[in-house]
């Protein structure tokens, strides 16, 4: 018995700076050995004299000791290692998750974080993980950001994503599921402006547009994708419910007139999908089966997005969302970096100052 009580004392007195607790060494025998409370004052004699011993040992003594009578003995205060949680309705084999970029900016650590999450979820189940640029914002989407996205997430993060696409070379199917919309009625072309609109859904009031019969609809909605209507003078908008608590479901625009030229597809299209409907589509065609996202996008999103795979009938995922991601003195916002970049405060988006993953590898931070 004193070679057991000898071994848990050096154990606890390496992975406490050299000082056993008689106690814990109590605690750790009688959890092996429930038996030995039948001579606990003995037991607990036994233990105050080996820890006594044990403590007037040197640290290095100490270790030295350990290693002699128990060489596979583990450090007690060692945490076991961690595991990513298991996902709800994850099956192994058929897990695919989504690495969904924005190219109007550089990555930073927050987008890490997540993309690293979506990856190794995937890895976990022996799923797919697709690397997905959301590119339908004519005027922010750039070739360079592109770029430099693809590598920081292949070579940066060493995350080998099982598929690459652009959403922007998904127009027509987008066009095929607006018309869905507008032919089952639940979508109609809306010519109010965007203060008007705001201020009626702010009301929870239905514009007069939504009366218009499908085949007008869909009359407008063709002379939107043909170039017909100027900039801004209409939207294709979702009939939705404007008196929910949810302000999201309150009539959303789906997609809205721009003609910047697309750095991929130069000026063959004008009428571009929001945030809302471009995702539900991707996510409801291509097989994803989990969402692992940030917070910030919030429950109202997620109800809309439903929404309209039920109407279209995709199939929905499971959603799992967790804290933004943020680092003291500093800023992960995509946005507020842009601004300081263009205003001159940082000379560039890999100034050492930010924590965008290109100043990160420019100060030699390993990934």
């Amino acid at each position: 018995m004193s070679r057991e009580i000898l071994k848990h004392a050096l154990q606890n007195a390496v992975a406490f700076n050299g000082k056993a607790n008689r106690n814990a060494v109590l605690g750790k025998l009688l959890k092996e050995q429930p038996k030995l409370k039948e001579n606990l004052n003995g037991l607990i004699d036994e233990i105050g004299r080996v820890v006594a011993e044990v403590n007037r040992l040197s640290g290095p003594e100490q270790r030295k000791k350990l290693q002699e009578i128990a060489p596979n003995a583990q450090d007690s205060r060692k945490p076991a290692r961690r595991e990513l949680p298991e996902l709800e309705n994850a099956v192994k084999g058929r897990v695919v998750t989504r690495i969904p970029p924005e190219p109007s900016k550089y990555l930073h650590i927050g987008h890490a974080l997540s993309f690293i999450i979506n990856y190794l979820y995937a890895k976990k189940y022996e799923g797919k993980c697709i690397l997905r640029f959301e590119d339908t914002n004519p005027a922010t989407a750039k070739g360079e950001y592109i770029s430099s996205m693809e590598a920081d997430i292949r070579d940066y993060l060493r995350i080998s994503p099982d598929k690459t696409m652009a959403v922007s070379n998904d127009m027509d199917k987008f066009y095929r599921y607006a018309e869905m919309l507008i032919g089952l009625g639940k979508a109609y072309v809306c010519f109010c402006s965007q203060e008007r609109a705001r201020e009626l859904r702010h009301g929870g009031e239905m514009c007069s547009c939504r009366a218009k019969e499908k085949e007008q609809n869909m009359q407008e909605w063709k002379g939107m994708v043909s170039k017909k209507y100027r900039e801004g003078e209409c939207t294709l908008r979702l009939a939705g419910d404007m008196q929910s608590q949810n302000h999201a479901m309150r009539d959303p625009a789906l997609f809205r007139i721009t003609y910047h030229e697309h750095y991929l597809h130069k000026g063959k299209y004008c009428a571009w999908p929001l945030y809302d409907f471009e995702n539900a589509i991707e996510d409801g065609t291509s097989n994803v089966t989990h969402i692992l996202r940030s917070i910030e996008f919030g429950e109202m999103r997620v109800e809309l997005q439903d929404c309209l795979k039920e109407l279209l009938r995709l199939p929905r995922q499971t959603v799992v969302q967790y804290g933004r991601f943020n680092v003291i003195g500093a800023t992960t916002k995509g946005r507020e970096i842009r601004e300081m970049v263009e205003s001159g405060k940082y000379i560039g988006w890999d100034d050492p100052r930010l924590v965008t993953l290109s100043a990160l590898k420019k100060r030699c931070i390993q990934p």
